[in-house]
């Protein structure tokens, strides 16, 4: 038996799942910090939390471009805890990821049928300004 599409809104998404979800991961941090504030890993499930979040509700990029993503931090995650280097993982972060996490997304808003926050405003600079294709619907 088939589904039934869900019909997608655009525009930012919040609701108690995400925001729960957001304080149970902020919790894990703080208890985290609490057992070892010198190692610097407390930040790391709060940090990927909210990168999803921009990901899924703030933005809403989709899963295709996610692993462009995902995949980077988990390699380098998993690196600097096996070496137990964490000024090397947060250089990493700042330096490589976080450009990569926002270029993705501005890749997105330019090359396709943005539905994020401010939605509206951007699909309607991006057909005056001819960035907005009718083909590149996703």
């Amino acid at each position: 038996m088939k589904e039934p599409k869900v019909k997608k809104t655009p525009g930012f998404r919040f609701n108690l799942i995400d925001g729960v979800f957001l304080l149970f991961l902020g919790a894990i941090s703080y208890q985290l910090f609490q057992i070892d504030a010198e190692i610097q890993f407390a930040f790391i499930p709060l940090y990927l939390g909210v990168s999803f979040f921009c990901f899924c509700n703030i933005f809403r990029i989709g899963n295709r471009m996610e692993p462009f993503w995902y995949v980077p931090f988990t390699l380098i995650t998993g690196y600097c805890i096996y070496k137990f280097n964490f000024e090397l993982y947060w250089q990493l972060v700042f330096w490589f990821l976080e450009p990569l996490k926002w270029g993705l997304i501005l890749l997105h808003i330019v090359k396709h049928s943005y539905r994020g926050i401010a939605y509206k405003k951007i699909n309607q600079l991006k057909e005056r300004y001819s960035l907005h294709s009718k083909n590149s619907e996703m």
